[in-house]
């Protein structure tokens, strides 16, 4: 039995050592080496591009206040004048030409009145322009984005300016409360009918 064994060993160290395992040079450096797939999303990107689109957005955000600053009209403008009438008064976001090719740009006028004596009225006119009725006139008036109501105005003139006093002020101001945006069709002497646009949120007005 010693000698069996003695005879295994014998054989086993004649072997050697076990071969090691060969590998392909060629084939390894012909397959690529696998990378981990890269996320859709990764956090750092989502937070440059999100911090990029707030640096390209943040000019056309001041800008479009700016614009909107320099072309809008002031807003309300509330004053009292010589008889003791106060005075709510507006001008148009847009303009118009008077007095012809040459003639300055215009905007367009919106004005509520109280006088102790006469009264509440609501007037409108553009300056240096005259309506093209002579007494009793028809203005076309358009509240945000309702149907258009006609209102009666009567041709008036003070302090040499044609203005456009405008009856049922009762109907006229509470609809006048409940809109962001006023417009009123302009016809003027010398003038193609004008649209004015009138912002009048913010009033302040009994």
């Amino acid at each position: 039995m010693l000698i069996v064994l003695l005879t295994a060993l014998v054989v086993q160290l004649n072997k050697g050592p076990a071969s090691p395992i060969q590998v392909d040079e060629e084939a390894a450096e012909d397959s690529p080496t696998p990378t981990p797939s890269r996320p859709s999303l990764y956090l750092s990107d989502s937070a440059g591009s999100t911090e990029q689109a707030e640096a390209d957005s943040e000019p056309l955000q001041e800008a479009g206040i700016s614009d909107q600053d320099e072309e809008g009209a002031p807003g309300w403008q509330y004053d009292s004048d010589a008889n003791g009438a106060e005075l709510a008064t507006l001008l148009s976001n847009n303009s118009i030409q008077v007095g012809g090719d040459s003639g300055p740009m215009q905007q367009a006028v919106l004005q509520l009145r109280e006088h102790p004596g006469h009264g509440k009225d609501a007037i409108f006119y553009v300056p240096g322009a005259s309506a093209s009725c002579s007494t009793r006139c028809s203005l076309h008036v358009r509240f945000s984005a309702g149907k258009v109501k006609d209102f009666t105005a009567y041709a008036g003139e003070e302090d040499g300016q044609s203005l456009l006093i405008i009856r049922d002020y009762g109907v006229f101001l509470p609809m006048l409360k409940r809109s962001a945006v006023v417009q009123i069709d302009a016809e003027l002497q010398g003038h193609k009918p004008e649209t004015m646009s009138f912002s009048v949120e913010g009033l302040s007005w009994r």
